[in-house]
């Protein structure tokens, strides 16, 4: 049976997404731990990403240990992939058959079909990480998730940046994308500017952390980037940058919460004609919108950690 100490609650958390040894994976996680023990639960059990949970034969016992289910959505639930559809149908198994509250935090959804949000209906609580999502399950009838900003940025980065970006700018840091045409050209763009790597993925055999990789970050005056949460971080750091947008909408989702538009973005086919000089510099509207975004975030994620540590305090899923 589940913990009903009040004093005991502990929760599994699912998708771990660590072992990807990804920057953006390892903040986001990293953020989550420390949530949800500052909510007053404990993460005794993880279930990795990759792993499908049909495929763990311990995976309903571990669920019977603890008193609610967490699953990190991250950029998996969209166009109904295997992936979404294996995280979504955790929600009708907590409810339906093991009887523990599950909670989806983190998650972006996009282009998925009806089998997927019929299972996430089930959860006890959805959070989403950015605004376009609620438009996603509104379609499906569902009601309007929470909201909260991705939780790589749960950590303030601001102050590794001690000086501020140049104009025109100097250091110029590129990342690779999911795409791989359109890393290929990136990695042009790097090879023949002679610009900086500013890779997302964590070297092997190096102990950097999170916040080396924000410090590097905070030494460019300009990002050129295909990945996500590379815009976050320069985002928690204040670093200008220019993004290819990706698998999904989620980078251009993420501007229109923090800028109200779409600026910084261009699409894949774009890349060749960049003028990188475009986006050097912060206008005064985006510092201000900047600011704002660093300080509402806090207040988004105080909400949410009362619902979640209301929601895994419930003996049994209703």
């Amino acid at each position: 049976m589940p913990e009903t100490d009040g004093n005991a609650r502990s929760v599994m958390l699912v998708n771990d997404t660590r072992p990807d040894r990804h920057y953006g994976c390892q903040a986001v996680v990293e953020g989550l731990l420390v949530f949800l023990a500052r909510a007053g639960l404990r993460i005794p059990s993880f279930h990795p990403v990759g792993k499908p949970w049909t495929a763990d034969p311990t995976f309903h016992e571990r669920i019977a240990q603890v008193s609610a289910v967490v699953v990190n959505g991250e950029g998996s639930i969209h166009h109904s992939n295997a992936r979404a559809q294996a995280l979504a149908q955790i929600g009708s198994l907590c409810r339906q058959t093991l009887r523990v509250p599950s909670i989806l935090l983190n998650a972006t959804l996009e282009a998925n079909d009806a089998r997927v949000y019929t299972h996430l209906a089930q959860y006890d609580l959805v959070q989403v990480r950015d605004r376009q999502s609620f438009a996603e399950l509104a379609a499906f009838g569902l009601a309007k998730p929470l909201y909260c900003p991705d939780f790589s940025m749960y950590h303030d980065f601001a102050s590794a940046r001690t000086v501020p970006p140049s104009e025109p700018p100097a250091r110029i840091g590129v990342t690779d994308s999911i795409l791989p045409k359109v890393s290929a050209q990136l990695q042009t763009m790097k090879t023949d500017k002679g610009f900086v790597a500013c890779d997302i993925r964590i070297p092997p055999n190096q102990p950097t952390t999170i916040y080396d990789y924000a410090a590097r970050m905070a030494g460019l005056d300009l990002l050129v980037t295909g990945r996500y949460h590379a815009v976050c971080f320069a985002i928690n750091t204040g670093t200008p940058f220019v993004a290819i947008e990706s698998n999904t909408k989620k980078i251009s989702n993420l501007l229109q919460d923090v800028f109200g538009d779409t600026r910084r973005v261009i699409q894949p086919e774009a890349v060749s004609g960049l003028r990188v000089e475009e986006y050097a510099g912060w206008s005064a509207k985006e510092a201000d919108d900047l600011a704002r975004f660093a300080q509402e975030r806090p207040k988004h994620y105080a909400a949410l950690a009362q619902a979640v540590a209301e929601t895994a305090r419930r003996a049994k899923a209703a």
